[in-house]
């Protein structure tokens, strides 16, 4: 009676490792549904770039080269989605993309942060880079091509783009 209950208790424990795998592959074809921009909503701080829901979209790649690009710093957060990207201002689509948003990322690329950056770490100069500067990407989901890289800024820090599942970090 016990080798009859031990198999079925094994063939049980089968029975849920096949529903749980089919849970997980039931739940969409496209396997980074979870990250798909949900609404739409503006970038801050970019100057009018704003992330809509992708139309159906099956990316050729995932979100590890886009994350790759980024180079957050160490311990730093960094958020992706797959968007189209509007530029409102321009009234283009630069298309989907996988988008990241890397904190804490400071790009040096106005004449005078250049010069003062290179004369070294002077914390009066007003450059110090927080949480709150915000680096951008977007990168192609079929050729991992780059096809926008800008800066945005969020003094609250709370600001994630909204996909369809947890947000990633």
């Amino acid at each position: 009676m016990t080798s009859g209950r031990a198999a079925g208790l094994a063939a049980s424990g089968v029975l849920a490792a096949a529903v749980a795998v089919w849970v997980l592959t039931a739940s969409g074809d496209e396997p980074y549904a979870r990250l798909h921009q949900s609404a739409s909503q503006p970038i801050p701080g970019s100057l009018g770039l704003s992330l809509e829901p992708p139309s159906d979209l099956d990316p050729a790649i995932g979100p590890d080269p886009a994350i790759a690009q980024a180079r957050a710093p160490e311990g730093g957060q960094v958020h992706v989605t797959l968007a189209t990207i509007h530029d409102r201002l321009e009234g283009t689509d630069i298309g989907p993309a996988w988008v990241v948003f890397a904190r804490g990322v400071c790009l040096r690329n106005a004449k005078g942060e250049l010069v003062s950056n290179a004369r070294g770490d002077d914390p009066g100069a007003g450059l110090e880079c927080t949480d709150a500067t915000m680096w951008v990407l977007a990168v192609d989901p079929d050729d991992g091509d780059l096809l926008l890289t800008t800066t945005a800024y969020d003094d609250s820090l709370e600001w994630r783009p909204r996909v369809a599942g947890p947000a990633a970090a």
